[in-house]
């Protein structure tokens, strides 16, 4: 199963953090608009993300909600057909929240580097650090400490959760 090195950060100066991850990071940013729907289930979590009319991923991971970089293992399935799989879903599971963003993706490396725009919840920071098959984990946390004090981020700042439970937390 594959598996990476998470955190997440809720950012106070998005400007500033944008700036630094361009100076680091090579190319161009992706754009990627997504609409993640989740479904409750008994273990891990799973959602169905659209990205456009015939491409969707379902994403079932487990990871636990810790605000350090925390490892998480997932599957991804995708498809052609992202409303159909998202109907015999809904039919079937009970629903979570709907989170909508707008993403850009930089590579380094090996490291995903989301910035996020959650509608509902702000700006925020994610980086995913891809670990190769029966790698050491130690050599995620690495990255990931490295792109921590590379930003300056503080551990007050680190989420926990993830995006769905900010929005159902926001809305209790």
């Amino acid at each position: 199963m594959p598996s990476n090195i998470e955190i997440k950060v809720r950012l106070k100066n998005p400007d500033e953090t944008l700036a630094a991850i361009k100076l680091r990071c090579d190319g161009e940013p992706q754009e990627i608009c997504q609409e993640d729907h989740f479904f409750i289930i008994p273990s891990g979590r799973l959602k169905l993300r659209l990205l456009a009319e015939n491409h969707g991923e379902l994403i079932q991971y487990h990871r636990s909600n810790s605000p350090d970089p925390k490892p998480s293992d997932y599957e991804i399935y995708t498809t052609t057909n992202p409303r159909s799989l998202l109907s015999v879903l809904q039919r079937s599971l009970p629903e979570g929240p709907v989170v909508k963003k707008k993403r850009l993706l930089f590579l380094d490396g090996r490291t995903r580097v989301h910035f996020d725009h959650v509608v509902g919840l702000g700006y925020f920071l994610e980086l995913e650090v891809v670990l190769r098959e029966a790698e050491d984990v130690a050599c995620g946390y690495r990255d990931a400490d490295e792109w921590i004090g590379y930003l300056g981020i503080k551990k007050e700042d680190l989420i926990a959760v993830a995006y769905a439970d900010l929005l159902l937390n926001d809305a209790l």
